[in-house]
């Protein structure tokens, strides 16, 4: 189990597909980042904030030429870097105006025979299409101590149902002391946590 990890191993900027709420444990929401995030907060306003079309590839250009390939690669390998480039910048020339303000959609599954842009943007009817986000940095209360306690994220295999828990010790009772007793672990904690007391903490 970890607090804080899932967001905080992310750059405050980063952007990523947008984490979707699959359920709720002990009433607060459950959702699909890493092994499954549960968050609790005060806070009304929200976790995410999208990002807009010219940001998403914006941000793909800056990946990539923040990471050239070393000097000791391939011509193919620096060839093949450079096209990559030109393409994110010729995706960027090309992005109409309304485009450009309009959300990032991404993380789609391209239909047979079909390409995706260089920058990986789909349209929002996409098969698994999900929107671009960033942490929304106005969800802290900067008025607040910076000791305060305003967003608590907890980890660790939550994405798991009651039956998926069931064929974990099913598997331990066959294998005992093999890695489903560490996973086990995780189920326990799910139940047991005073989730009542983790809250009280949260200004």
């Amino acid at each position: 189990m970890a607090f804080e990890r899932p967001l905080a191993e992310r750059k405050p900027d980063a952007m990523y597909g947008a984490p979707r709420r699959i359920g709720t444990v002990a009433g607060f929401p459950l959702y699909d980042l890493d092994d499954g995030i549960v968050v609790l907060t005060k806070r009304e306003q929200p976790l995410w904030i999208p990002v807009t079309q010219e940001e998403w590839v914006r941000s793909k250009l800056r990946e990539g030429q923040q990471n050239p390939p070393p000097s000791y690669a391939s011509a193919e390998i620096r060839e093949r870097y450079r096209s990559n480039i030109a393409k994110l910048e010729q995706e960027l020339a090309v992005l109409p105006p309304r485009e450009r303000t309009a959300p990032a959609y991404c993380c789609f599954t391209a239909a047979l025979g079909e390409k995706s842009p260089p920058s990986g943007r789909s349209n929002p009817t996409d098969l698994q299409a999900r929107p671009v986000v960033r942490l929304n940095k106005d969800l802290f209360d900067p008025h607040l101590d910076p000791s305060a306690v305003q967003i608590i994220i907890v980890s660790g295999w939550f994405k798991w149902t009651d039956a998926v828990n069931e064929q974990v010790k099913a598997y331990e009772h066959a294998h005992p002391g093999g890695p489903a007793a560490d996973l086990a672990l995780f189920a326990a904690i799910r139940k047991e946590l005073d989730w009542k007391a983790l809250s009280e903490l949260l200004q």
